[in-house]
């Protein structure tokens, strides 16, 4: 398809108003990082732009395709598609949100995006999805799965999981994570590594949530895979790829402790604490400040993130 720029002035004066809006770099202190961390950062950074991939393969038809052509005319000069790549990197896609909290396309000759991205065929409606599994109530485990994908194959509906339809992206980013499990110095990281690599391949993501409770002792975090499912506003049951590289902000997570230390007098101090009050020693819930590396795909996408939790 042929793409055309947008009004690049428009663009500009609406969206990159230093006035009304500040485009910073995440610049986050990571010289104290090891040797092994500072080789992992650069692999972990290649796996996540692979989830960016995967986020615009999802979230419209012709997303991946419009990035990639304005890619394309600023490697031979244009100054125009810089300024139309800029916002469309703001809003992750070729669809904008206006200072009124409105929904805008921004690039001319784009369809509208489909309600579910593309995870379920275009002429699916709810009606006829919760009425299939009615009448094929089989179907409905893998049907309503967070990582399946519902298309129409001579007239029934069928489920196709992730793990098949992105197997090569998934398998490069589980091969990447492989590798820093091997090199990374924070044996508790790299179990999780580990069990996140697997988890990319084959859809279950319980050992891998497991194991990244355990890696508070690493001084970086990851999330990455299959995270939420508010870009699908038709069903709100299939995730977004997407992820973040965090870095421990280790002066303010010693701060942050010096809190933690008094959580047992304010759970004390709260009405009926005699009744329902906890002992805080025995929950001992891991809490770090961190900052963020890089942030991409579904956390990237219209709503970009000032506080992931």
């Amino acid at each position: 398809m042929a793409f055309q720029l947008p009004n690049v002035e428009n663009l500009k004066n609406y969206y990159l108003d230093p006035e009304r809006s500040r485009i910073f770099n995440f610049n986050p202190n990571i010289s104290f990082l090891d040797e092994s961390y500072q080789k992992s950062i650069p692999k972990l950074l290649k796996a996540l732009k692979i989830m960016d991939v995967l986020f615009l393969i999802q979230d419209h038809p012709q997303s991946l395709e419009l990035r990639e052509y304005l890619v394309k005319e600023i490697n031979f000069g244009n100054k125009d598609a810089e300024i139309a790549l800029k916002v469309f990197n703001i809003f992750n896609g070729p669809e904008g949100i206006t200072y009124d909290n409105n929904k805008e396309m921004l690039f001319p000759g784009i369809i509208e995006r489909p309600k579910g991205g593309t995870l379920y065929d275009e002429t699916i409606s709810v009606e006829e999805f919760d009425e299939y599994i009615k009448e094929n109530p089989d179907v409905s485990e893998d049907f309503n799965k967070f990582n399946t994908i519902i298309k129409k194959e001579n007239g029934k509906l069928i489920s196709i999981p992730y793990e098949i339809k992105y197997r090569n992206h998934l398998h490069e980013a589980s091969k990447l994570l492989s590798e820093v499990a091997e090199i990374v110095s924070d044996k508790n990281f790299s179990l999780y590594l580990k069990a996140k690599s697997k988890s990319l391949i084959s859809g279950n993501y319980f050992d891998s949530d497991v194991t990244w409770i355990k890696s508070i002792t690493s001084p970086i975090d990851l999330v990455i895979g299959p995270l939420e499912v508010y870009e699908d506003t038709l069903m709100s049951k299939k995730a977004f790829y997407g992820g973040a590289l965090l870095v421990k902000n280790v002066e303010e997570s010693l701060r942050v402790e010096k809190y933690i230390e008094h959580l047992q007098e304010l759970e004390n101090a709260l009405p009926n604490s005699l009744k329902f009050g906890k002992d805080i020693k025995k929950i001992n819930v891991p809490v770090a400040v961190v900052d963020i590396l890089y942030m991409v795909g579904e956390y990237q996408a219209n709503r970009p993130g000032i506080v992931v939790g």
